[in-house]
C-alpha cells in the first residue's frame, strides 16, 4: 500500500504490465481484531469465520498483514495467526 492507501504495484516481468500485489483469504476465527497498526492499534473492526478478505503486505517482522475485509470494507492489521491463505498471489513487505 501507498501512503495514499493504494494498492502498490510491481512491473509483471513477462509482459511489462503491473500487477497488484496481493492474495485472498479467509479468518480462522471469530471476533477476529483488525487494528489500526499491528500489536497495539485501535481496533478497527473485527473478522469472523471464514469470512474473506484481501491481503496487501506484510509487517516487517512477518506477524502481521495489512487486509481489506470485505464484510464492512474494513483496512487494517491483522495477526497471522488468524488467517488463512486461498491463492499464493504475490505479497511483500509494508
Amino acid at each position: 500500500m501507498s501512503a495514499s492507501g493504494a494498492q502498490v504495484m510491481s512491473p509483471d516481468a513477462d509482459t511489462g504490465t503491473r500487477q497488484v500485489l496481493s492474495r485472498g483469504g479467509y479468518f480462522l476465527g471469530d471476533g477476529v481484531n483488525i487494528r489500526s497498526r499491528p500489536v497495539d492499534g485501535t481496533v478497527l473492526g473485527q473478522g469472523y469465520l471464514r469470512e474473506t478478505f484481501t491481503a496487501y503486505c506484510w509487517s516487517s517482522d512477518g506477524y502481521w498483514i495489512r487486509l481489506t475485509a470485505h464484510r464492512g470494507n474494513v483496512t487494517g492489521w491483522v495477526s497471522v495467526n488468524y488467517v488463512f491463505y486461498t491463492d499464493s498471489g504475490p505479497m511483500g513487505y509494508c
